[in-house]
């Protein structure tokens, strides 16, 4: 059947190309009327638009877009098993018509006509030999964990009109609805190990989130209001994020970027590592790192500026034996486990290892509060470190050392910074403890993570174990400990060589353990 069509397509195009009517065609296949005549209709607007040659990257995007609509368009028909089935070619043919709008209205250029029948005859063959393509794999994951860092949050369920308090480590599905109040931040962390991170006063929802057993994702939000923080598993296989507001939708595979939404519906997105797709009113833009555009409801968006540099930068620096993170005010963390699972939820935050010894965290527009530095080890030994922050291009403080490996696990480093307008005023290492049973911050290590993810963390050495947060709820936040005294133990207890630390650029006390 399939090689039928291609050869029936194929001479009606042909004839067409010719001078013949389409209908003069149909005629001579009157059994098959219904399955080409959409394709030739299709074909033949296409032949009247002149011909541009499309790039490679657009015919990639082309031919990636229109496999994901004939996913969804299947899903679709398949959910109507009791009654009349879609048709296979006739649910092609939609599909198709769908994918042509989207693609030649964004894109202001045709694709000619040979491309456009490639794709949807081999489609059409591969189809009709390969049925399992159509069906969905079973879902392996349909949820996501809810992470309250601080303060109120309220979770509307699927089909309810009412809200309830969204509680620590509550599972979400897909339709859930979730706000953080005017001082609140909360954490969505998805099967996949993809986490979007909820700022004050935003309200987002739960439209779409799925997985294959070919670990394929699916993951779609509405944002309405609010900042959002997003860090998407860069993964090899095929997988989809993105996030719709009032007036457009960022798309994405793998990367960190912030999404914000005004009551007026203006959404403004900006890139810090990856490639962000931002499409409005038919126009698509893409954003690279350190780069911005915004979109007024009803327009496109415009085009891509840089975005602008933060004022002050807090850079940590660990070496091995052991891996860190750090909990800032907010009780958001960033960072690695000994496992190699990496987490970034605060916001503007990178975490990398440039080498096999060496990790870097960098936080932009530091805040007033609290950063917990957590040490964990993987072998025994003594890790380097090393606290700096920057404000205007010159250097605020800097803290270094050196910590030896303990039975506890790891160590706690407490820094506190006051900061005014975005400038670094005062630091103070106020404290350093064992790590002890109480970790701070609030990880999940989801289902599927690694599976089928870019590993851009540390590996665990031979005989290394995974922290206790691995497969479900990470510790608590521990910021209620009692760092009374000397604020714990200094390392000077445990015979290591302490902390050193030298003034700020306001005069600030240096600390030594």
């Amino acid at each position: 059947m399939g090689t039928e069509l291609a050869k029936v397509l194929d001479e009606c195009v042909e004839r067409i190309r010719k001078g013949e009517t389409i209908e003069a065609c149909l005629a001579e296949y009157p059994d098959m009327r219904e399955q080409i005549e959409p394709l030739l209709q299709t074909a033949l607007s296409i032949s009247a638009i002149p011909e541009v040659s499309p790039s490679d990257e657009f015919r990639r995007i082309s031919k990636a877009r229109l496999l994901m609509r004939l996913r969804q368009e299947f899903r679709q028909a398949e959910a109507v098993k009791s009654g009349q089935r879609m048709p296979l070619l006739d649910g092609l043919a939609i599909a198709w018509q769908r994918l042509y709008q989207n693609i030649t209205v964004t894109r202001k250029v045709a694709i000619p006509v040979t491309i456009v029948l490639l794709l949807v005859l081999g489609t059409c063959l591969y189809l009709y030999v390969s049925p399992n393509f159509l069906s969905p794999s079973p879902a392996l994951a349909a949820q996501c964990t809810l992470s309250t860092l601080r303060g109120s949050v309220e979770v509307q369920q699927p089909g309810s009109d009412s809200w309830q308090q969204g509680a620590d480590g509550m599972t979400l599905a897909a339709g859930t609805r979730i706000k953080t109040a005017l001082d609140a931040h909360a954490l969505l962390t998805f099967f996949e190990g993809s986490t979007i991170k909820l700022e004050p006063n935003t309200d987002v929802q739960i439209q779409q989130v799925e997985g294959t057993e070919a670990k394929s994702t699916t993951i779609v939000l509405k944002q309405r209001l609010g900042r959002t923080w997003s860090n998407v598993v860069k993964r090899v296989d095929s997988s989809h994020y993105a996030i719709d507001t009032p007036s457009a939708s960022a798309i994405v595979r793998g990367t960190l970027f912030v999404t914000e939404v005004d009551e007026t519906g203006l959404t403004k997105v900006t890139t810090t590592d990856g490639l962000v797709s931002v499409v409005a009113q038919d126009e698509e833009v893409q954003l690279p790192a350190n780069q911005q555009t915004q979109v007024e409801a009803g327009a496109a968006p415009s085009q891509p500026v840089m975005a602008l540099d933060a004022t002050s930068e807090l850079l940590i620096t660990i070496d091995m034996p052991a891996v860190g993170s750090v909990c800032d005010p907010t009780g958001s963390s960033t960072g690695y486990l000994p496992s190699g699972f990496s987490f970034n939820q605060i916001l503007g935050s990178q975490s990398s290892s440039p080498s096999e010894n060496t990790q870097i965290i960098t936080i932009a527009q530091p805040m007033t509060g609290e950063y917990v530095i957590t040490l964990r080890y993987i072998s025994q030994g003594v890790a380097k470190f090393s606290i700096q922050g920057e404000s205007e291009s010159e250097a605020a403080f800097v803290y270094g050392g050196a910590l030896e490996a303990v039975e506890e696990g790891g160590w706690l480093i407490y820094l506190n910074l006051n900061v005014d307008d975005g400038v670094i005023v005062s630091s103070e290492i106020s404290g350093v403890e064992p790590l002890g049973d109480e970790t701070p911050g609030k990880v999940v290590e989801a289902e599927l993570a690694g599976e089928g993810a870019i590993s851009t963390g540390p590996a665990a050495q031979d005989g290394d174990t995974t922290d206790d947060s691995s497969g479900g709820k990470g510790k608590g936040d521990t910021g209620d400990k009692d760092k009374s005294g000397a604020g714990g133990k200094g390392k000077g207890d445990t015979g290591g060589k302490g902390i050193s630390g030298g003034k700020d650029d306001t005069g600030g006390k240096s600390w030594a353990g």
